[in-house]
């Protein structure tokens, strides 16, 4: 199993190249002109986009965008922004990428009911993920029952 990912540093913003908000601003006009296909060949490094995704001032339509993105690396920034969307964290609750999911389940926007679909779908699992389980076990939303479910069932993941 590969090392758990952890939530970005909260002063992502000042990174080397993206502390001015204008740059920030025009990079999301970019990546929304990718997505409704007028400007298709201006983004296409997944950088930019990571960056958007971390970024706290990007807008949640933008956040919605980026949490449909094809690769998984933009998801999982999308996932650990604190300003990300119900619609989206849910959306990315469901990934097939386990890392971004333990993200969903580290997000502190993420409600009880999210956290409840992904324990239902990692208690449905052979395997269920270790790190998952962890993170769902320390978020202070999760239902009490679900936690008094983990305490007996996935003692040692704890």
């Amino acid at each position: 199993m590969t090392a758990q990912y952890k939530i970005p540093n909260p002063n992502h913003n000042k990174l080397k190249g993206f502390a001015d908000l204008n740059t920030c601003q025009k990079l999301e006009r970019e990546i929304k002109d990718v997505y409704f296909g007028t400007r298709a060949n201006i983004v296409k490094n997944v950088e930019n986009k990571v960056h958007v995704a971390f970024n706290l001032d990007t807008p949640e339509e933008t956040l919605r965008d980026l949490a449909k993105d094809e690769d998984a690396e933009v998801r999982l920034y999308v996932a650990s922004n604190p300003y990300c969307p119900i619609d989206a964290l849910r959306c990315l609750a469901k990934d097939e990428e386990w890392d971004v999911r333990q993200l969903v389940s580290q997000n502190g926007s993420t409600d009880s009911k999210i956290l409840q679909s992904i324990f239902d779908f990692e208690n449905s699992l052979v395997e269920p993920n270790e790190y998952i389980i962890k993170a769902l076990y320390d978020n202070p939303k999760l239902p009490y029952v679900v936690q008094v479910v983990i305490e007996t069932k996935f003692e040692d993941m704890l």
